[in-house]
């Protein structure tokens, strides 16, 4: 993995993890995250979506953690009381060097874009059979599936593996600090490897019938209120 030339990025600091490849639906209501929509939508259509490390989601600036997602806009839409609903996509992940707040109270930071690891199916063979015979227990066990829901499950699941260590990150129903050590893993092999770890431990967990305590918001990262 290596770094871009440094770029200038607004930040939206949330408590959710976006990945590379996967949606992100959010509502936009405050003031100074439509006047950045605004600005994103004129210029580059792009954000940056950063975990909050510390702070609140709505009203006072939050300090997020280092590592994040570039969120690209692919809709828009504007209620008639004023609210934006949009729908993002995850491209490449980045750094973040400093960031500072600009006039209308959203944060810009000067960061770097992270290059990803693509590996090789053929060096991570062992590691994808696993993860995929853990993935029918877990989702018995979290979701419901039937052995139906679950095939058709299976063929949504990426070739690349790359985007499958993405995938199952957003299946995963575990802490956000978690959730956010997948993402700042630097290599795909050990991304799968952490992956595994974590669902065999979830699913000790859940047989024994412990619900694991969870760090994020009650609705989870399904809809982002801003």
């Amino acid at each position: 993995m290596y770094k871009s030339d440094d770029i200038s990025l607004p930040l939206f600091p949330l408590n959710t993890v976006l990945y590379p490849g996967l949606l992100l639906p959010l509502q936009i209501f405050e003031d100074r995250y439509k006047a950045m929509l605004k600005k994103c939508m004129a210029e580059t259509s792009s954000f940056g979506v950063v975990l909050i490390k510390k702070g609140p989601e709505v009203g006072e600036s939050a300090i997020p953690h280092d590592i994040g997602t570039i969120a690209k806009i692919i809709q828009v839409q504007q209620s008639d009381n004023g609210i934006y609903y949009l729908w993002a996509v995850g491209a490449e992940r980045f750094e973040i060097f400093e960031y500072s707040a600009t006039k209308e109270g959203y944060l810009v930071g000067l960061i770097s874009k992270l290059v990803e690891d693509v590996a090789d199916p053929l060096l991570v063979t062992q590691e994808i059979k696993d993860l995929k015979a853990l993935l029918p227990t877990y989702l018995a066990l979290t979701a419901h599936l039937d052995e139906t829901e679950m095939a058709e499950f299976e063929t949504k699941l990426a070739p690349e593996p790359d985007q499958l260590s993405y995938q199952v990150a957003k299946i995963l129903d575990i802490d956000l600090l978690r959730k956010q050590t997948i993402l700042e893993t630097e290599t795909v092999k050990a991304r799968l490897q952490f992956e595994i770890k974590v669902l065999r431990q979830e699913i000790e967990f859940l047989q024994q019938g412990i619900t694991p305590k969870l760090h994020k918001l009650p609705w989870g990262d399904e809809v982002n209120l801003n």
